[in-house]
Formats: structure tokens, C-alpha cells, sequence
């Protein structure tokens, strides 16, 4: 299995902590809690998956799907209620299990070139 960087964004510290265990051994897991940070480093270094909270601050969800999009990035988007139109590769509706992000991280990068 090829190690993937993946940027994981969402508004509670705590639970990036959490998910950044969860998914260390698929590979660097890089974590931002606020749209300012996400652009940031969204824009200094290559990632093979983008994790993106609908409600993390400071951001469009949709503007940050579509860049990656165009940057060949998918985009995994976690969220509370159904999107209108979601343009991310997946959609994982909360509750979810730990078992269900793992897998759908692993679907999302199998395929995943190497940066």
C-alpha cells in the first residue's frame, strides 16, 4: 500500500486529533481547522485526497472542491445535511463509524499517483 498525503479540514481540533490517528498509517495526514490555514497549505505542497468538514470556517466548501477538482485532487466532504449538488468524489453524512472514513479514504486513493 503507497503512503498518500492527505490535507483534512474541519473546525474541531479535537477531532482532527482523532482522525489524524485513524488514518497515520495511510499516510501523512496534514490538518488545518480554519479556511485560512487550508488555502494556505492547499497551495504550498501536493495532496493525493482533500477531507473537507462542510462547516469549517473561513471558506466555500464548494470553491475549495472545485479547485481541487481542477487540480485532479478528490475530494472527500464530510457533513451534517445533504448538499445541493455535491461536486466532491464522495460524501460521508454524519454519524459515521471510524471503519466508514477508512474506507472511503482507501476507495478514494487507491488509484492515487505519487506526488
Amino acid at each position: 500500500m503507497r503512503k498518500v498525503r492527505i490535507l483534512f479540514a474541519a473546525p474541531d481540533r479535537d477531532l482532527l486529533a482523532c482522525y489524524e490517528k485513524l488514518l497515520r498509517e495511510r499516510g501523512e495526514v496534514v490538518t488545518a481547522f480554519d479556511g485560512t490555514r487550508v488555502i494556505s497549505l492547499f497551495s504550498s505542497r501536493p495532496f493525493d485526497l482533500l477531507i473537507l468538514d462542510k462547516n469549517t470556517p473561513r471558506i466555500s466548501f464548494r470553491d475549495l472542491i472545485e479547485r481541487a477538482k481542477r487540480d485532479g485532487i478528490p475530494t472527500l466532504l464530510l457533513t451534517d445535511e445533504a448538499p445541493d449538488q455535491p461536486s466532491a468524489a464522495a460524501v460521508l453524512p454524519y454519524p459515521f463509524l471510524p471503519e466508514d472514513l477508512e474506507q472511503t479514504v482507501c476507495a478514494l486513493t487507491e488509484g492515487a499517483a505519487p506526488r
